[in-house]
């Protein structure tokens, strides 16, 4: 993990890109602006303007991830225009990465946020994937999930109330915080820390099965104030992650002291976004500046070797596991190794505390954490293992009951490497198919058959005829 000191301050470069920067601002829509803040800076591969790569057919890049929905092309074509103009004046110099950097720093200042020193000397990262964007904190997240993501990230508690504080301007949709509002368990129809008042308003805002967008801060969404926290003691933050830090002293008593100082609050957030924007840097050699903002290879499907042509592995996968598996798995060889190495002969939900770590083997594997539906399935299964084994065995059930024969279809095999002898296939019962097989068997043996089974036996022949092309019969031999 980076930190401030690995980049490298460039007042010229910071100048002229938060002057191109700040003419633009005035056509960035409030949601644009919010989003830069909270979404362009955290992320999987850190400050390296991945975000702003497009999808390609064989990838879908960070800017489709479904936390960045809310985040309007406009915005988008914006900053193509900031680094049109930068690369004009100055080519190669300035990178996306700090376009962004610079960008989230004005967006705040222009919405009555504090105007933050931003180091520059960034460069752009080759990967975008929208599955890193599960590395965003989920609206649904509770504090104990929230602080384990952000430490994670080098980021400190206060680090984490003050830049929940973002949500003071922007919007959000209705499908983002709507189990809050119906069926919020069988004894409450709505999150019951979620005020009355607030909860209906919602509610009319967004009515069953919409997908709306509603302010964060209704009483100041346009403005970079300390109004967030000030809701926050009323019981008015819009999603779970937000009320959550309410549930603890600690944070708690963070969140009351930013409703009662702004100027604290202002503060700690540009100390913190100074300290989130150092996380992942790419500088010197690695990473480049790039010419246009949705420069990138395509992927290819060799996850330990030659993945691109500028990345040896799979990016997706964590570098000790890749590194691990390498020296499991030389070039060329076809070793053997186990699918889920912490409990290789345990059933258990080993498997999917893997994938919360980038540890899957296989990509079919990985990519289950690549969407926000079936993340959150693997989050859950990942911490009950009595959840997984009881789902586990209904999805058995379930699966063994596809393509089944029963009744009449099919047959009962003597040896199951091969079919019956005697394989009919008569519009006949059950009972004469038996019939036919045992005068066969006696017939060839030369005993005496019984008139029925001749019957049958003649009904056969008749058939066999008839079907003597059919690769469907069984052999009499």
């Amino acid at each position: 993990m980076g930190s401030s000191d690995d980049v490298e301050s460039n007042p010229l470069q910071d100048e002229m890109a938060g002057r191109i920067e700040r003419e633009s601002l005035p056509r960035l829509e409030p949601c644009v602006s919010t989003h830069v803040v909270r979404r362009l800076e955290s992320r999987h591969h850190g400050c390296d303007g991945s975000l702003l790569i497009d999808s390609t057919k064989d990838n879908a890049a960070e800017k489709d991830g479904k936390p960045n929905e809310t985040v309007e092309d406009e915005g988008f074509e914006i900053i193509d225009k900031i680094k049109e103009r930068l690369e004009a004046e100055c080519k190669g110099t300035v990178s996306c990465a700090d376009i962004l950097a610079f960008l989230a720093r004005d967006s705040v200042a222009h919405y009555g946020g504090v105007h933050y020193p931003v180091p520059a000397g960034r460069r752009d990262g080759r990967i975008s994937r929208a599955n890193d964007t599960l590395d965003l904190p989920p609206p649904t997240f509770k504090l104990g999930n929230l602080t384990k993501l952000f430490v994670s990230k080098g980021l400190s508690r206060d680090d984490m109330v003050a830049l929940s504080g973002a949500h003071t301007i922007g919007i959000a949709h209705c499908s983002a915080f709507s189990d809050r509002l119906y069926n919020f368990s069988q004894m409450v129809k709505a999150d019951p820390s979620l005020h009355p008042t607030y909860a209906a308003q919602l509610r009319g805002e967004c009515p069953t099965g919409s997908d709306n967008e509603v302010d964060m801060d209704p009483p100041s969404p346009l403005t970079f104030d300390n109004s967030y926290f000030k809701s926050l003691l009323v019981n008015r933050g819009l999603f779970t992650s937000d009320q959550t830090l309410m549930s603890k002293h600690g944070t708690a008593t963070l969140v009351k002291r930013f409703a009662k100082k702004p100027a604290l609050f202002k503060k700690k957030f540009a100390a913190a976004m100074v300290k989130m924007g150092s996380i992942g840097v790419l500088t010197g050699e690695q990473g480049e500046i790039q010419w246009s903002t949705d420069e990138r290879g395509s992927p290819e499907s060799t996850p330990l070797y030659n993945y691109t042509k500028k990345a040896s592995t799979d990016p997706s996968m964590d570098r000790n596991y890749a590194a691990q598996l390498r020296r499991r798995c030389p070039p060329r060889s076809n070793n053997v190794v186990p699918m889920d190495p912490p409990s290789p002969f345990t059933f258990d939900p080993s498997y999917y505390r893997n994938l919360l770590v980038n540890r899957g083997l296989f990509t079919s594997d990985q990519t289950l954490t690549s969407t926000w539906a079936t993340a959150a399935k693997v989050r859950q299964l990942a911490g009950n293992p009595m959840l997984f084994q009881r789902k586990f065995a209904a999805a058995m059930v379930k699966m063994g009951k596809i393509g089944v024969l029963t009744g009449r279809k099919g047959e009962i095999r003597r040896h199951c490497r091969r079919i019956n002898r005697c394989a009919v296939r008569l519009e006949a019962t059950s009972c004469c198919s038996t019939l036919v097989c045992s005068a066969l068997l006696m017939w060839r043996r030369r005993e005496r058959v019984d008139l029925s089974g001749l019957l049958c036996l003649k009904l056969y022949r008749e058939w066999e005829r008839k079907q003597v092309d059919d690769p469907g019969i069984g052999n009499l031999d």
